[in-house]
């Protein structure tokens, strides 16, 4: 059985067609790809619209807020991740991705570990790892 697109007045299969429940046939009047360029165009016109409720919907969950509760929780961790992140800037420290995981000795580095911990006077005591090593550490 075969239906004509309401957009690009092509005759197609039923299968081109997503399905609706409001319709007598259970089909949407505009093909598939018609439906996706159409979403897609929705989306170009509306990206400000989207942005703004997305940063609304954020506050009204409260990630501002979980965030001001994680950094007064954790001082430490944040002045540690913040002091190697300014002395890779620096260039005092290599970049972890130009670097060989220390644990495995194969896969390349992409994160630095805190092994002494987050104390000030072991801020910059880091070692190199890769995802699944730092996951393991961490655990």
């Amino acid at each position: 059985m075969k239906k004509r697109c309401s957009r690009c007045k092509r005759e197609k299969s039923l299968d081109s067609f997503y399905g609706c429940r409001d319709t007598r046939d259970r089909k949407h009047s505009c093909c598939k790809e018609c439906a996706k360029e159409k979403s897609l165009q929705h989306h170009r016109v509306n990206r400000e619209d989207r942005l703004i409720a997305n940063r609304n919907a954020a506050k009204k969950q409260g990630r501002g807020k979980y965030f001001r509760d994680y950094r007064s929780k954790c001082p430490d961790k944040i002045m540690a991740r913040r002091a190697v992140q300014m002395a890779t800037r620096r260039n005092d420290l290599p970049t972890a991705s130009g670097l060989v995981c220390e644990y495995c000795q194969e896969a390349q580095a992409q994160q630095y570990h805190h092994h002494e911990g987050y104390a000030p006077e072991h801020v910059l005591d880091v070692v190199a790892l890769c995802m699944e090593c730092h996951g393991k550490e961490n655990g």
